[in-house]
Parts: C-alpha cells; structure tokens; sequence
C-alpha cells in the first residue's frame, strides 16, 4: 500500500452474502472502517476469496469464529494491519474453527488494540505450524498469542441483524 495518498474505505460488517455482493460492488476499496466479522459460515457456501484485495483494518477488529471448513484464512492474504487502539477487546479474535490448519495471514505485520498484551487472541482445536506461530508472536510483540482448546462465546449480539443498512459504503481517509 503506498502511504500519503488517499485511499478509498468501506464500512466494515459482518461478512454473509449481501455483504460480499456489496463490497465486489466497491472494487477501489482496500481499507475497511469498522470490525469485520466473519462468523458461523461454511467454506462450501460462502465466497472468503472476495474479501482478499483488503490491505487494513483501521478502528476495528478481524474477528474469525465457530466456521467450518477454512483451512486457513489466506482469503485475507494482503492484510497488513488492523487497528482498534480504543477497544479494550483483542483487535484479532480467531477462535472455534473446524478444519483450520494454520491461520495464513501472511502480509500482517501490525496489529494494535488498547490493551498491546491482549492484542490478539487465537484458540485452536489442532496445533498451528511453528512457523506460523513464531511468526504472528512477532507480530503480537513476543506475547504468547495462541490457545489449544475452544473458547467459550456467549451470546454474540449481532449489529444490523436484517442488514438492511449494511451497505459498504464508500469514504475516503488520508494515510500518513
């Protein structure tokens, strides 16, 4: 991403069809504002691929929970940073997958939350490579990062449930 130009953002969300559908309809777009949530879908229904020209995530989370099927996240394979400075919550939330085998985003080398030693936090159900996991501790600033095991989620309120509003909206943000 070339910094000092202005680049084109959309409106973050939770991924289903319609949020795909209007983010293929912004192919300018590379910075979402807002969290992206990509929960309880399945890999053979649902098109993550769409989602691979996006580069950051600024005042928001990445959250990836309970799917079923993705491997790895390497749909994401260009996102470099993600930013949530004012949320006490982790800024990535990888949690509850079936079949994942490694996290796979590869270009991420920033990502900051209010709280530096609870930035990311990832459960697993099967061992992640050493790799991967030496890698996205450099990422965290050293902290262990990753959990065996599942993570208990409560009941996850769902903004815009009817998405009738959840339209990616175009906006534009000036990076330094």
């Amino acid at each position: 991403m070339l910094v000092g130009f202005v680049v084109k953002t959309c409106e973050g969300g939770i991924v289903d069809k319609r949020f795909l559908e209007k983010f293929q309809e912004e192919p300018e777009c590379r910075v979402i504002v807002g969290d992206l949530v990509i929960k309880g879908l399945n890999a053979n229904t649902t098109e993550l691929e769409k989602l691979r020209r996006i580069e950051r995530i600024e005042q928001g989370s990445l959250v990836f929970q309970q799917n079923i099927g993705y491997e790895s996240m390497l749909f994401l394979r260009n996102l470099e940073v993600i930013s949530h400075p004012d949320s006490p919550e982790p800024a990535l939330q990888i949690a509850n997958n079936y079949g994942m085998k490694f996290i796979g985003l590869p270009s991420l080398k920033t990502v900051k939350a209010a709280d530096e030693d609870k930035a990311i936090e990832i459960y697993t159900y099967e061992e992640m490579p050493k790799s991967e996991k030496r890698r996205l501790r450099a990422v965290a600033n050293k902290r262990e990062v990753f959990t065996l095991g599942e993570k208990n989620i409560g009941q996850i309120r769902r903004a815009r449930e009817e998405y009738s509003d959840n339209a990616v909206l175009g906006r534009f943000i000036f990076l330094e």
